[in-house]
């Protein structure tokens, strides 16, 4: 997938852009990228919610987790995804190091998933039903 400077995309990032957090975490992200010229792409799920499963044999919830679609075609999710984009963009990379340490990363993921992920999740579901 090409990016929009025209180059190969090393990841494309899919996004809850629904969620606020999720939304300036992520204009921080494309911000680091665009600056350094990283081939990342960037898709929004809530103003394109099949746009994950047009990419192939995944049949996820792309609002609940960041979901990340490497050069090879995994699917990464969750702590996997951040540190994806974090190895593409120069002054993150440290971030990804230490998250990606074999002591660190399952602290990370039980962090992410049981605790952060889900409290995103039900303060979105809040405001939609509140809309």
């Amino acid at each position: 997938m090409a990016n929009l400077r025209g180059g190969e995309a090393s990841v494309t990032a899919y996004y809850n852009g629904a969620c606020p957090i999720c939304r300036a975490e992520i204009a921080k992200y494309r911000a680091m990228a665009r600056k350094r010229d990283r081939p990342l792409v960037w898709v929004d799920v809530a103003r394109d919610p099949g746009a994950l499963e047009r990419r192939g044999r995944w049949s996820v919830d792309p609002y609940r987790r960041l979901h990340v679609v490497d050069r090879d075609e995994g699917l990464l999710a969750g702590v996997d995804a951040f540190i994806a984009i974090w190895r593409e963009i120069p002054p993150l990379r440290w971030l990804a190091v230490i998250c990606a340490a074999p002591m660190v990363k399952p602290l990370a993921g039980v962090a992410y998933d049981r605790i952060l992920a889900p409290a995103l999740w039900r303060r979105q579901r809040a405001r939609m039903k509140a809309a």
